[in-house]
């Protein structure tokens, strides 16, 4: 196998006789299958020294795939150390061995002198004084580089997935990279004010970064050069180069002597690769290959693609982390911000029965405490609607009585209801309105709402006698308006986050009046349901806040429009029998003992059994029934009253701490007339039973 082939003249074959045909044959098969078989094939001579090392190979015979897989031409007759000089000594020792003990052996090695990774089988061939091998072998770089790549994009990804922070994420990616991938890498980021930003710069020799990083921050990318970042930004195309030309450099240099840096800096070749999340480019990726002399091909540009997606994907996930813990964390502060909030309004309500109880003699003393009572009911009523709401809007379930309304109607009904609070701080309000009607199809209450919310701000976060305004025009299609204050402002790193839930502008102790941090998602939620918009505006801490609301105009202002719900009470008129079902017995009996006062009879059941035994006796004329009741619950005791002969007239009122529109459907289905939620007004209230007298009058 290993001794030189032997070509015959084919003229001469009539003379051979058939074991000299034999041989011909299979020698020309051998042959055939030496120059065609896809494997590189050669037969090498081992040479040793005087202490029988082998030092050296010399080429005997060669195939043609030999030439393909090794890039050495006319290789036969030449020595290995003439053609790569640097070639590993383990290789020597390789083939010595087999030469000297006649054993097979099979081995995945990489050639470093040649770049390439080779599966390599060598044999003994011919008698053992000749000291010849056979090597067949395959060259595998890329299988190999496949396989590397592999483990080493599985250990990016394994190594971001820890990080929680973008910036860490990042200058790990170019540490992760260096020097598996790259001799340079570089990351560049667009700030959010469209800035771009070196976030990280790695080479594997800090001698050498340290000599060139303050160089290559001093010269940022040209935006005209086509092979820059601000090129792969504007485009979200990656660029490759295999080798950079001088060309390149020139194109990039800003001057001579930064173009002498770069010369100096031997760079090889390049790949810019944009990281993007969401269709938006956020930056680039710099991979350069420079002292490892290692040139980028398409293949390496996939594997960069596929660290710019990883890391993308990890911003995104720390980007979520930390949003999640800073929602956590604003959670944590709404809760100690709510119990703060409603001790508030429970501490004066708690004075004022104690101060009732004390002089229930002193008429005057008894009506000032009543008054405040009522005061921070209200708040604590508001505070547990604005929950509610915020739930709702969350979950698709507010719904809007949407009509056509006078934008005055609706400013109006917010100026009136944040008046005692503007006035109690000593405010001074102004209000300019256009003078032509304003109509739009809002639904009144919700949209007085959010515009009471603002004004409510604008009088807590301004000092004593400060200037609020609200201004609307009419600007084209749309509406304008405008709440402005000169109160703390807002600053300026707070004013993106400024309608998130649970944030606040300001969260000191000298605030008492903080808030939940609800009322401004609230008005976004509001005025995007009425198809508009809401931005906050502020020149800083200490100057004021504006926030503008636009609104679509509805075109028919000829329309009939709503106008602002008359407050005034019912008057008591006739009364009625009253049962009032509730396991909150303060609440029934405060409830029972309110409707007493205005003419009515009442009692007072505390559980659902005991409910519908009690108004089978007393027949009233009206229920007001929890849902959430012992024994059994609201909706089964309804049902069981209205199957009742003596049920089907009666009017049944839901009451119950339960307000959204599935709760309101249930309560229809089990038979109420009407649904309240808790606590009842008594305006409410004392309205719906009046209407009552109306109808059977």
């Amino acid at each position: 196998m290993g001794q030189p082939i032997r070509y015959h003249d084919e003229g001469r074959s009539a003379d051979r006789n058939p074991a000299d045909e034999a041989l011909h044959a299979s020698e020309e098969r051998f042959r055939i299958l030496f120059e065609t078989m896809g494997e590189g094939y050669c037969v090498i001579e081992v040479i040793f020294d005087e202490a029988n090392k082998p030092i050296d190979y010399r080429f005997v015979e060669t195939n043609p795939a030999f030439e393909r897989q090794t890039g050495i031409k006319d290789a036969k007759g030449r020595r290995m150390r003439e053609i790569a000089p640097d070639l590993e000594q383990h290789w020597f020792d390789f083939y010595g061995q087999i030469a000297l003990t006649g054993e097979t052996r099979r081995v995945e090695n990489p050639a470093a002198a040649l770049g390439r990774w080779y599966d390599v089988s060598a044999f003994r061939v011919g008698a053992p004084e000749l000291r010849h091998v056979g090597v067949v072998f395959n060259d595998i770089t890329d299988r190999k580089r496949i396989e590397e790549m592999t483990r080493f994009v599985a250990g990016v990804s394994a190594a971001l997935a820890e990080l929680t922070d973008p910036e860490s994420t990042l200058q790990k990616v170019a540490s992760l990279v260096v020097p598996p991938f790259a001799d340079w890498c570089a990351v560049d980021m667009v700030d959010p004010g469209g800035r771009l930003r070196r976030v990280a710069i790695i080479h594997a020799d800090p001698v050498k970064l340290g000599a060139y990083r303050d160089l290559l921050e001093r010269y940022p990318p040209r935006t005209e050069d086509p092979h820059s970042i601000p090129h792969v930004l504007a485009t979200g195309e990656p660029d490759l180069l295999e080798v950079i030309p001088d060309s390149v450099l020139d194109a990039a240099a800003h001057d001579e002597a930064h173009l002498r840096l770069l010369k100096a800096m031997g760079l090889k070749s390049h790949i810019l690769v944009p990281i993007r999340a969401h269709g938006r480019t956020l930056g680039v990726l710099t991979f350069i290959t420079a002292e490892s002399g290692r040139r980028y091909t398409p293949a390496d540009l996939v594997v960069a693609r596929d660290i710019a997606h990883r890391a993308a994907v990890a911003i995104r996930n720390a980007e979520l982390y930390q949003a999640l813990q800073d929602a956590d964390r604003r959670k944590d502060e709404f809760l100690a911000t709510l119990a703060h909030e409603l001790r508030n309004p429970l501490a004066p309500i708690r004075n004022g029965l104690e101060v009732m109880k004390l002089a229930s003699d002193n008429r005057e003393a008894v009506e000032r405490s009543r008054a405040m009572m009522e005061r921070q009911l209200g708040q604590l009523v508001r505070l547990v609607d604005d929950l509610m709401d915020v739930s709702r809007i969350n979950q698709g379930k507010l719904e809007l009585r949407m009509e056509r309304v006078e934008l005055a109607a609706v400013l109006n009904s917010a100026v009136e209801t944040s008046r005692p609070l503007i006035e109690q701080a000593g405010h001074e309000l102004t209000v300019v309105l256009p003078h032509e009607p304003v109509v739009i199809y809002a639904d009144l209450t919700r949209l007085a709402q959010a515009f009471l919310n603002l004004l409510n701000n604008a009088a807590k976060y301004s000092d004593g006698a400060g200037r609020i305004s609200v201004t609307a025009e009419r600007q084209g299609k749309d509406v304008v308006v405008s709440v402005r204050d000169a109160g703390i402002g807002i600053a300026a790193e707070q004013l993106p986050g400024i309608f998130d839930l649970f944030s606040q502008v300001d969260r000191s102790l000298e605030k008492s009046q903080g808030g939940l941090g609800i009322g401004l998602t609230l008005v976004r939620r509001l005025v995007e349901r009425h198809g508009g918009t809401v931005e906050a505006r502020s020149d800083g801490a200490g100057k004021g806040s504006e926030f503008v609301v636009r609104l679509p105009v509805f075109v028919a202002a000829s329309a009939p429009t709503a106008t602002v719900d008359d407050r005034a009470p019912a008057s008591p008129g006739k009364s009625f029998r009253i049962m009032v079902v509730e396991d909150n017995r303060d609440g029934a009996e405060s409830l029972a003992a309110m409707l007493s006062i205005m003419g009515n009879e009442t009692r007072t059941a505390y559980d659902g059994l005991d409910g519908v035994r009690a108004v089978e006796e007393f027949r009233p004329d009206v229920v007001l029934l929890d849902i959430g009741l012992p024994k059994l619950n609201g909706y089964e005791a309804c049902r069981h009253i209205r199957g009742q002969p003596w049920g089907k007239e009666l009017v049944l009122i839901a009451v119950t701490g339960w307000g959204q529109d599935e709760d309101r459907r249930r309560s229809r289905e089990a038979g109420f007339d009407h649904h309240m939620v808790k606590p009842v007004e008594p305006h409410a209230l004392m309205k719906l039973l009046a209407g009552l007298r109306t109808a059977n009058s």
